[in-house]
């Protein structure tokens, strides 16, 4: 009688362009994930690109391990991404080599997790699960090419837009689960016509190293010259699809606010519309901080009294600010710029996060800051919000909700919960 072979455990393998020691936030969240899968005992691949979202010319190594994740770094062009016809070419190069690699690697009921960095990552990753029988599942940080097209950026050749988007969703149709990190992506795809059942909605969640920081235990405040100042910080990405004209209206502004002082952290195409501005009116109370390592995120996320958030309202529903997670973490009340009937929105309401100044009335948005630094306004309080972390946005919420779905596991949001989704 013949022995039977034994079946190799199902493997989880995961595909994005960023992956540890990158801290993007894309990077980042994936290794968390992959992290706690592969504590837990199940074997964990990543295929990854050779080089940091901040350091292009970086090559790191093809083959790696790291806290039980096997890492494989493939190549593909590295011309950049600020010329659009180079960096299409990174991405199909990338996407062609991690093609590759994956049909060597996939086994007949392996879990396929797809980012969408680049953005025909999905489609590629369709085929390779098809060819090999593996479980696609998509996670999708934004939706494109729809914020593409809600900022105009398709207006010279509106095909390419409608092509990619049809591209996309015929990858996304095909995958057992498209896990989004809100319900305004979930209803997005639903109008476009993807089934509800296939739709999951999983938060993204702060490092746990967040972490209030008292002001007086704060050296940036120091450093900053700022001891005495009410703070309202920027941190992270100011992209095209966060209002940056409007951003920098408001800044200039409430610079007549002699005890405020604002502090931008981080870059984005946006952040050179604050640099003129500070160049244009100089000014002690405006200042400028490069992209904080992980290390340093409790100190910066901490400096400002208050964070401003702000959004496109086109992009509702395509992007939401997964920065109000680290902000909400280290205790501090978010001012969101925006649609006021927006889901980001809601979020900020039903969650008690801060308040909404409305993008497209600037006086009443501006006297609404100015009404919360003269304390007319009552924001909710560092214990207030690091108790709905604790209760609702934290890390270990977050990935609960992930073995849910990669489990196979039905799972209902509670009602309290959806928008905190």
């Amino acid at each position: 009688m013949s022995i039977p072979r034994a079946i190799p455990a199902r493997r989880l393998v995961a595909i994005n362009r960023y992956y540890r020691p990158d801290e993007s936030a894309t990077a980042q969240l994936l290794t968390g994930l992959l992290e706690h899968r592969a504590d837990r005992g199940e074997r964990v691949t990543v295929i990854a690109g050779r080089s940091l979202y901040a350091g292009q010319h970086t090559t790191l190594a093809p083959r790696d391990r790291l806290d039980g994740v096997e890492i494989l770094r493939v190549w593909s062009t590295r011309f950049g991404r600020h010329v659009l016809p180079a960096r299409i070419i990174d991405d199909l190069t990338f996407c062609a080599s991690a093609l590759l690699v994956l049909t060597g690697l996939l086994r007949r009921g392996d879990i396929l997790l797809a980012k969408t960095d680049p953005p025909i990552l999905p489609l590629m990753a369709m085929i390779a699960a098809r060819l090999r029988g593996a479980r696609l599942h998509v996670w999708c940080q934004d939706l494109f090419p729809e914020t593409a097209i809600a900022l105009g950026m398709t207006a010279r050749i509106p095909m390419v837009g409608r092509i990619l988007r049809g591209l996309r969703n015929l990858a996304i149709a095909r995958a057992e689960r498209i896990v989004v990190i809100g319900d305004g992506m979930a209803e997005t795809l639903v109008r476009q016509g993807i089934e509800h059942e296939r739709i999951a909605i999983a938060p993204n969640w702060a490092p746990e190293t967040v972490m209030p920081v008292p002001a007086a235990n704060n050296p940036l405040r120091r450093e900053l010259g700022l001891q005495e100042m009410k703070i309202v910080g920027y941190s992270g990405n100011l992209g095209r699809a966060h209002a940056a004209a409007e951003v920098a209206r408001l800044v200039e502004d409430s610079l007549g606010c002699r005890d405020l002082a604002w502090v931008f952290c981080g870059g984005g195409h946006g952040m050179q519309r604050i640099a003129a501005l500070a160049h244009r009116l100089p000014c002690d109370r405006l200042k400028f901080l490069p992209h904080q390592p992980r290390a340093g995120l409790a100190r910066s996320l901490s400096l400002p009294d208050m964070h401003l958030v702000s959004l496109d309202p086109a992009c509702e529903g395509l992007v939401l600010p997964s920065k109000i997670y680290g902000i909400v973490a280290a205790g501090r009340p978010v001012l969101f710029l925006g649609d006021p009937l927006g889901p980001t929105a809601r979020l900020i309401r039903e969650l008690d996060l801060g308040i909404v100044l409305p993008v497209d009335r600037p006086n009443e948005a501006l006297e609404r800051l100015l009404s919360c630094l003269r304390g007319e306004i009552t924001l909710p309080g560092e214990s207030r919000l690091r108790a709905v972390h604790e209760r609702l946005l934290g890390r270990e919420h977050a990935l609960a909700r992930w073995s849910r779905i990669l489990d196979g596991e039905p799972y209902r949001q509670p009602p309290e919960q959806r928008h905190a989704a």
